[in-house]
């Protein structure tokens, strides 16, 4: 059975790996039994300190990853010499660095020959201002460079590998330069629904699955997604059906819709985000049929902190305009809100302008009472 066969198998563990990291392992594994690679795993490379980490690695030793991070990620040839990449660029180390050139380095004397690897592939998930995350394979010497089936797998896994970054990215998993690819979703309690191109879902890990079985914000009906209050019940559907529209001939970025969901008695319950997935969806089952991903937070804000966060991640203000709604709603004033942060009141004044417009409430008063909310749940 050829690499290509393999693809739904590997598309189902990748998206899985945007909601439970320690997929993220069980991903290189099956890359690395159905391809001709030696080695497989994920890279992180910061392009401004030249720094990086390996937070997977599959057929090497146990302490190569480690080595690499203390010793050898600055001196890592191949990222020193790739172009500037494009997020889901898929690219083939020979064609940046032939053979006999990086057995002039130390990073193929000292490391990568022990390794027994010599040529390499990757696709870029996530190319910010400062890092890449690649996840890669790795070949030996006598392998040659990535080609015919495990070349077109990786082209064929280019989008879905994007699209588990961007919802890694969303949910946090990504920040400080990709610190890790494995990060603690265990702080939060986040439901999850995949769901396909009908409409209906999927997949659903164990939150979602909870929060369903309690039926007092959402719960599946006839296999579709349904919030328990009728008005939020129409806003999902909307979201959803505006997320499965098929993207192959759109030139936008995947869109992500938030909104509110009440609970049974119309109190604030949670928020949810509708994350639209920027590729057409295969016609196999499991997740890599999902056009469309859900996530579900219940509010449970406990302090100042949780309350800037659930603003930043409800309704995309920055840490600083989080901050700031925060004081307002201590304070229930402008000028003593922006006393308390430093800042001059008619910066105070446009900051507010703007979270008005992301809140889409209008008035102090307002605001204070949607913080309110928030923060008496």
């Amino acid at each position: 059975m050829g690499a290509i066969d393999h693809q739904s198998r590997l598309i189902d563990v990748m998206y899985l790996s945007a909601t439970q990291p320690q997929a993220i392992g069980e991903l290189a594994s099956e890359l690395h039994r159905v391809t001709r690679a030696n080695v497989t795993g994920t890279t992180v490379h910061n392009f401004v300190s030249n720094r990086g980490h390996i937070p997977t690695l599959i057929g090497a030793p146990v302490d190569a990853t480690a080595i690499y991070q203390q010793r050898y990620s600055s001196d890592n040839i191949w990222f020193l010499r790739i172009p500037p990449l494009q997020t889901g660029s898929v690219l083939v180390t020979d064609d940046y660095v032939g053979l006999a050139e990086l057995k002039q380095t130390s990073f193929w004397r000292e490391y990568v020959s022990l390794l027994d690897i010599a040529h390499g592939a990757g696709i870029c998930g996530l190319r910010d201002q400062g890092s890449i995350v690649m996840l890669n394979l790795y070949y030996p010497q006598g392998g040659g460079p990535c080609a015919g089936d495990d070349l077109e797998l990786f082209k064929r896994l280019g989008p879905h590998w994007v699209n588990t970054c961007a919802i890694q990215n969303k949910l946090g998993m990504l920040q400080d330069t990709a610190a890790t690819l494995s990060s603690a979703l265990d702080r939060v309690t986040l439901a999850v629904a995949f769901i396909d191109a009908r409409g209906k879902v999927c997949r659903i890990n164990a939150g979602m699955e909870q929060l369903c079985r309690n039926g007092n914000i959402v719960a599946v009906n006839r296999g579709r997604l349904q919030a328990r209050d009728s008005g939020d019940a129409r806003r999902l559907d909307k979201a959803i059906a505006s997320a499965i529209l098929p993207v192959e001939n759109s030139t936008t970025s995947p869109s992500t819709e938030r909104l509110l969901l009440h609970d049974g008695t119309a109190l604030l319950a949670a928020f949810a985000s509708v994350h639209a997935l920027g590729c057409a969806a295969t016609q196999t089952q499991g997740i890599s049929n999902a056009a469309a991903i859900v996530f579900i937070r219940p509010l449970a804000v406990a302090n100042t902190h949780d309350l800037a966060q659930a603003l930043s991640e409800l309704f995309g203000l920055t840490a600083a305009e989080a901050e700031f709604a925060v004081q307002l709603h201590q304070h229930c004033d402008l000028t003593l809100a922006a006393n308390a942060l430093g800042t001059r009141v008619d910066s105070a004044r446009t900051r507010l302008k703007l979270i008005f417009d992301k809140t889409g409430v209008h008035g102090q008063p307002a605001l204070i009472r949607l913080i309110d909310n928030l923060g008496n749940l």
